[in-house]
């Protein structure tokens, strides 16, 4: 390598090191904030009052589980992310999820 490869190298580290520290992976930014994903996916079906009811009974993890799979035989269109996360979701609502159903943390 002659010295101008060598400076062209120098001038893009520091674009390769911005990418590498502040760019957000794609699966992250992918995944909706548990608040939105509720109301795009469950409201297409159910009332706020239904789903706010079964979050307040603070149902366990395998329970959400079995539930949201029932949904999708019922013909619920979730992948198996948002099936996953939506369970999640459900199982310990954030403070988007608790402010939606009128519920304080």
């Amino acid at each position: 390598m002659n010295l101008k490869n060598y400076l062209s190298l120098f001038l893009m580290l520091p674009f390769f090191l911005l990418q590498i520290f502040f760019v957000v992976p794609s699966s992250a930014a992918s995944a909706p904030a548990c608040a939105e994903l509720v109301k795009s996916k469950c409201l297409s079906c159910h009332l706020e009052t239904r789903i706010c009811q079964k979050v307040k009974k603070r149902k366990g993890k395998s329970s959400w589980k079995s539930t949201i799979k029932s949904m999708v035989r019922h013909g619920a269109d979730l992948s198996k992310p948002e099936q996953k996360q939506i369970a999640n979701c459900l199982r310990k609502p954030d403070s988007e999820v608790l402010e939606f159903c009128g519920m304080k943390k």
